[in-house]
């Protein structure tokens, strides 16, 4: 199934993009460090690299771990972003 991205600009210019296969699809699937590279470009800026490392590692070894503890982590990432002291 094709993806499209259309994002159109203030001035009313319109760029779209359409594309059968990418990288994360079926068809080629993330391994796991460029899945965990993903994930921490879009998690750290709201959970904070610490607790974005708790949660990759037990989604890593859920199998050791119950549910429970995952959500327990997930419930600590707060819906804002954090504001780092370089900002």
């Amino acid at each position: 199934m094709p993806s499209k991205v259309e994002v159109e600009l203030s001035d009313g210019k319109i760029f779209s993009a359409t594309a059968a296969a990418y990288r994360g699809f079926t068809s080629q699937p993330l391994d796991w460090a460029s899945a965990c590279e993903k994930f921490d470009r879009l998690v750290t800026p709201f959970a904070g690299a610490e607790l974005a490392d708790k949660i990759a590692r037990t989604v890593h070894e859920l199998d050791t771990h119950s549910v429970r503890d995952l959500t327990a982590l997930l419930a600590k990432v707060p819906s804002q972003r954090h504001i780092s002291a370089a900002a």
